[in-house]
């Protein structure tokens, strides 16, 4: 395993270093690459989850950060399977939730450049049976959350949630969902992204999955990247956490779906992606880079529009501030888990945060370690 894992940091230096997509909007030429990471801004960061996870409580935690491509630091604390007394690692498998919009956002511009599909392309035209109002929008507007559609019924959710080990289907979560308001005001629905999955998979004529290793992870040596249902997770996945009545409790069910079976199979390219944040922040920085979609396709994906809970919205890309710093990317919330992925522009830094406790605000853990960062950074 350590010899696997030295050969992919080495390909994927390699690889944001050659590149293998179209150039990042805001290229430089980095001449300080080879210098290595900062020795007190590592210092900063291991300081910071330390007392980040002392205060939380969370089962277990961990980060990556990548900076201006002069190396990479990645810490883990506590535990990824409280009972057995697992750790967690920074190589350990966690549930993405939706940070997995980013990915699938980054899938459908690769599939439009090579022509397999268009972003133009209506609805009707990839998926049999769209849900009633929604043949004729545009798989843009599903990106950028902007189709009009209501989401997945409450009762839906709950059902989920209560019965952990169903064999629930997508085709299941999708009823009950339609246009309800006219296209163009920003409403979040994880619908959006499941009809994306099955215009996807018409598209590629494969599953997600495999499109997905293919098209983006297998060239940046990050296959250990898994999207339920189409794959199983790794067995080294963390379990998930919850506060029912105040108590902490595994919600897992002995299955290899994270977080459980129901939503694990149905979560799918609206938050279906399960990853160590060492991968999620290699992936992130690979992607706005530009190692990963052309120049054109990444300006279109920072394109923002109005947002209701950040700043603004893109395809697939959310944008927020962070002590004053424009940051691109995504969060994801899970049962068990809460995770975190930003990219900041103008430092060319990524961070990634996962926690397997759904209810710890773990952006704020995101923010403290960026802070750490930009404090050290030298000038």
């Amino acid at each position: 395993m350590g010899h696997r894992r030295l050969l992919v940091g080495v390909v994927f230096a390699l690889i944001v270093s050659s590149g293998c997509g179209g150039a990042s909007p805001d290229s430089k030429d980095d001449r300080r690459a080879v210098e290595g990471f900062d020795p007190q801004m590592r210092s900063a960061l291991e300081q910071t989850l330390e007392k980040q996870f002392e205060n939380s409580g969370v089962p277990g935690v961990a980060a990556t950060v990548l900076v201006n491509g002069r190396g990479e630091w990645s810490g883990a604390r506590g535990m990824a399977d409280v009972r057995s007394g697992r750790e967690v690692t920074v190589q350990t498998p966690f549930a993405q939730g939706s940070i997995t919009k980013l990915m699938v956002a980054a899938l459908t511009l690769r599939l439009s450049e090579r022509g397999a599909l268009s972003l133009d392309d209506r609805l009707g035209r990839l998926v049999k049976r769209p849900p009633p109002g929604s043949s004729r929008l545009p798989l843009r507007r599903l990106l950028a959350q902007t189709g009009g559609l209501n989401d997945t019924p409450e009762a839906t959710f709950k059902a989920l949630f209560r019965r952990r080990g169903a064999r629930w289907t997508v085709a299941q979560t999708l009823r009950g969902v339609r246009r309800v308001r006219a296209p163009g005001r920003f409403a979040y629905a994880n619908a959006n992204y499941l009809l994306l999955g099955q215009a996807i998979e018409r598209a590629a004529g494969t599953s997600v999955a495999d499109a997905l290793h293919r098209e983006l992870l297998n060239p940046l040596a990050l296959d250990s990247i898994k999207l339920q249902p189409d794959e199983r997770a790794s067995r080294e996945a963390a379990h998930g956490y919850a506060h029912p009545g105040g108590s902490e409790t595994d919600v897992s069910d002995g299955s290899r779906y994270v977080p459980y079976t129901s939503v694990g199979r149905t979560a799918w390219t609206a938050g279906g992606v399960v990853a160590s944040a060492q991968d999620m922040a290699r992936f992130g920085q690979a992607l706005f880079t530009g190692h990963v979609v052309t120049s054109q396709s990444l300006r279109a994906m920072v394109r923002f529009g109005e947002a209701d809970f950040w700043d603004g919205y893109g395809l697939g890309v959310a944008q927020r501030e962070i002590h004053g710093h424009r940051a691109w990317g995504h969060s994801g919330r899970i049962p068990g888990f809460a995770s975190e992925l930003w990219y900041l522009p103008d430092e060319r830094m990524t961070i990634a945060v996962v926690v397997n406790d759904e209810e710890w605000p773990v952006e704020d853990t995101a923010d403290e370690l960026v802070y750490a960062a930009v404090e050290r950074e030298p000038q």
